[in-house]
């Protein structure tokens, strides 16, 4: 395996796992927010 491979996965893969956190955290507040009780 050549080393430029592995950067081409890693590099999406990354941005992959940010964008999936940031939907999960958005989640929490928007739910949060929107129903208060709930707690």
């Amino acid at each position: 395996m050549r080393y430029g491979t592995l950067w081409q996965l890693l590099f999406p893969l990354f941005f992959f796992v940010v964008s999936l956190f940031s939907f999960f955290f958005i989640g929490d507040g928007l739910r949060d927010a929107l129903d208060p009780k709930d707690r």
